[in-house]
């Protein structure tokens, strides 16, 4: 959610088979059409997780300054598109100075564990070795 507008999550819902245009749903939640219904759950997301928001202005703030963000240890992920004076690149650095930091640094603390795993004399001991890692996910045999 923290990359999409309203009207980019009705057409994401819409895709996966939600049909937000339903009568019932929309009068469940107050709302009058099937974009009503998606800017009422894009606003109800926000405003329940509330540090999601101040995060991705902070991001932002930050990227606008140092056309960069960082990752959990600090590296450096470039967004000189975040000034652009075209909207759609600028638009593209907004979304990317959220993305970028936080599936960075999800790299990161899988890359942590990788080491982790792997330097690991109990692990070792039980015969456990790294067969694979996928997103965030590592896959071991013994």
């Amino acid at each position: 959610m923290y990359g999409m507008s309203p009207h980019t999550l009705y057409y994401t819902l819409m895709d996966f088979g939600v049909n937000l245009e339903d009568d019932e749903l929309q009068k469940k939640y107050g709302a009058y059409s099937g974009q009503d219904l998606a800017r009422t759950i894009y606003k109800r997301y926000f405003d329940s997780y509330k540090g999601v928001k101040d995060l991705i202005e902070k991001q932002k703030e930050f990227a606008r300054e140092h056309e960069y963000v960082e990752s959990i240890i600090g590296r450096k992920i470039w967004i000189p598109e975040i000034n652009s004076s075209s909207r759609k690149y600028r638009g593209y650095g907004e979304r990317l100075s959220t993305n970028g930091a936080v599936q960075s640094s999800a790299s990161d603390v899988i890359m942590q564990a990788q080491v982790n795993l792997e330097n690991s004399t109990e692990l070792k001991n039980l015969g456990v070795d790294q067969l694979l890692q996928v997103h965030d996910k590592l896959l071991c045999c013994v």
